[in-house]
């Protein structure tokens, strides 16, 4: 797909490739050229546009933007692999850009950042149930989704602290260990109910008590466990490994927890954020496969233009020492952005009607009207 400006201009050093201008288009003439970075994240995490707000010295809304994947900013930053780095087209030019940091830079700057976060989360309640047995990654993130929605969440969990597969990093580091508990204290202050040292939890209790239940589990043998607690057939207990849906048992979801030694920090995210998805869109009577697969298939793009010639004014001198202490160090990086992602003309049917101009969030987007037509 060819990507081409007929009737649009982008400000490449604004455009945040959220795609807000693609949705506003009446005329179906917009289309969204996905950034490598953000392809590859399991999160779908805006990486392009937390680069260029830094970039510009928006701080603040960088974080606004990354509000989308709360409470994880302090973890994601020390925890996750980076696949965003890996396919990030700066290195065919020197080296990526160092996104994970400049994630860590925004939540050592962000003081007010949890405190947002929960306060973002005080909605009217729907008076719907779901039970969430475990405290791992996966499970905070199915709960804090849930909750955003409107649920009453109640986490369980055999364990006598929350966090799962955290807890084995929370001595490594003081980092570490500050970042799990103002987790687990955020998580706590929207008023999620977590209750540890539970037994397994027995499915005909949970049915009577829930609307929807999701349970996570780190292994097969964990898995196992659970379910032979409840003489319950493996076999029988099949997932559906795109919703994750336990066959023949509608409000149950099941997905894998984090564990370090085999399964990600941020794909285990991606596991809780997918069967939260499912329990919501289960409980509001949606088909469970409604719009799934979005960002492969549908509306988005995998064809981006990398602006290589917009490199050669940049000099690669990125901090190497894991950490950015001051606010220029991090603009000079997230400078380095080449700024992959950006909508385009598909369809050629542009009426100049300025929805996506006027609503654009960072006044990137010029609509070329024709002389004889202003």
């Amino acid at each position: 797909m060819m990507i081409r400006d007929t009737n649009i201009k982008v400000d490449r050093d604004r455009c945040i490739a959220c795609g807000i201008c693609v949705d506003r288009c009446v005329m179906d003439n917009l289309r969204l050229s996905v950034a490598p970075c953000r392809q590859s994240c399991p999160l779908h995490i805006n990486c392009q546009g937390v680069m260029k707000l830094i970039a510009n010295g928006e701080e603040r809304q960088a974080v606004d933007l990354l509000h989308e994947c709360l409470p994880f900013l302090g973890l994601i930053g020390l925890l996750c692999h980076a696949p965003c780095e890996k396919a990030c087209a700066r290195k065919k030019v020197d080296k990526p850009v160092q996104i994970r940091v400049l994630h860590k830079y925004l939540a050592e700057h962000a003081s007010q950042y949890f405190e947002e976060a929960v306060r973002r989360t005080n909605q009217k309640q729907s008076g719907k149930k779901v039970g969430i047995w475990g405290t791992g990654p996966a499970a905070m993130m199915a709960a804090w989704r849930l909750y955003c929605t409107g649920q009453e969440i109640t986490m369980l969990d055999s364990e006598k602290e929350p966090g799962g597969g955290l807890l084995a990093y929370r001595s490594t580091s003081d980092n570490h260990a500050q970042a799990i508990g103002k987790l687990t204290d955020a998580i706590t202050a929207t008023g999620i109910y977590i209750k540890t040292g539970t037994e397994p939890p027995a499915f005909k209790e949970l049915l009577n008590t829930f609307e929807a239940i999701i349970i996570t589990y780190r292994d097969a043998g964990e898995l196992s466990w659970i379910l032979n607690h409840n003489d319950i057939d493996e076999k029988l207990f099949q997932i559906d490994p795109q919703t994750l849906q336990v066959v023949g048992q509608k409000k149950v979801f099941a997905c894998k927890e984090f564990d370090h030694s085999r399964l990600r920090f941020v794909d285990a995210l991606a596991n809780g954020m997918t069967a939260s998805e499912s329990a919501h869109r289960f409980l509001s009577s949606m088909p469970l496969m409604w719009v799934r697969g979005f960002w492969d298939a549908q509306g988005n793009s995998k064809k981006y233009a990398p602006p290589y010639e917009r490199a050669i004014h940049i000099q690669p001198e990125g901090n190497t020492a894991g950490r950015f202490d001051k606010k220029e160090e991090a603009v000079f990086e997230a400078q380095r952005c080449l700024g992959c992602g950006r909508p385009f003309d598909q369809n050629q049917t542009c009426w100049y009607c300025l929805p996506c101009e006027l609503d654009c969030p960072t006044n990137a987007i010029e609509v070329r009207i024709p002389y004889l037509l202003r």
